[in-house]
């Protein structure tokens, strides 16, 4: 083990430990041990508690693709950000242009998109680069790896 991993094992342990001892579903945002500037977006979120980020549909994807380091840090504390595989695709926060294609193209919720390849989707009229790579980062973003 180098330095560098040393290092980072015990910022975890600590930040675990702070977590732990402030009891971690309750936890103001306020009390976390972030930059203000990731404080306040998550207060301009709406989030007062750790656990009301992790309510579906909470990030919207180009505001958490921006602040990629907070949602990086509470899934190294140990959360996870999951929407369940039934959601409607329409009831997602895909732009108007690819949810309209993904539904014309008959996919109606995460698990069918979950279910497909990549160049299945991609044969969908209307899906071109940009909807392709807003569907793969919210796949990402969720936590799902699509092929």
């Amino acid at each position: 083990m180098d330095i560098e991993e040393k290092i980072l094992l015990e910022k975890i342990a600590k930040q675990n430990e702070i977590l732990i001892s402030l009891g971690r579903l309750r936890l103001p945002i306020s009390e976390l041990p972030l930059e203000k500037e990731e404080k306040e977006y998550l207060f301009y979120r709406g989030a007062r508690r750790l656990e009301d980020t992790l309510v579906p549909g909470f990030f919207d994807l180009f505001e958490a693709q921006e602040h990629k380091q907070i949602v990086d840090l509470i899934v190294e504390w140990g959360y996870h950000i999951e929407i369940p595989q039934d959601q409607k695709i329409e009831d997602m926060d895909f732009s108007i242009r690819t949810r309209n294609a993904l539904c014309r193209g008959k996919v109606y919720s995460l698990l069918q998109l979950l279910s497909m390849k990549e160049n299945d989707v991609r044969k969908i009229r209307n899906l071109g680069v940009g909807s392709i790579n807003e569907i793969k980062n919210k796949l990402t973003l969720l936590g799902y790896d699509w092929r």
